[in-house]
């Protein structure tokens, strides 16, 4: 898995994503409040709106038309398919 960067729609706050850390221990490090509760792709409790970009799914909650829908992906598990995402927070 590859880094990618993130960026905060809301906050205009960019993140830095390691290959070694998930989106949602990025978030919770830098004191972004999401939601979450398995941390392993089963619950979709941290599921986050993307504005921009093509998210990797890893998630058992969406079934493949959402995932193809590419406006939610779980910060537990899913990564990104380039080099950025633009998220509704």
């Amino acid at each position: 898995m590859s880094a990618f960067t993130v960026v905060l729609a809301q906050s205009n706050l960019t993140l830095e994503v390691p290959e070694e850390k998930s989106l949602l221990e990025v978030l919770l490090e830098n004191n972004i409040n999401v939601g979450y509760s398995c941390r392993a792709g089963n619950c979709g409790n941290c599921g986050v709106r993307i504005l921009e970009g093509i998210p990797e799914h890893f998630d058992e909650v969406m079934v493949p038309w959402e995932q193809a829908q590419n406006k939610l992906m779980m910060s537990c598990v899913s990564r990104c398919k380039g080099d950025k995402l633009v998220l509704d927070l």
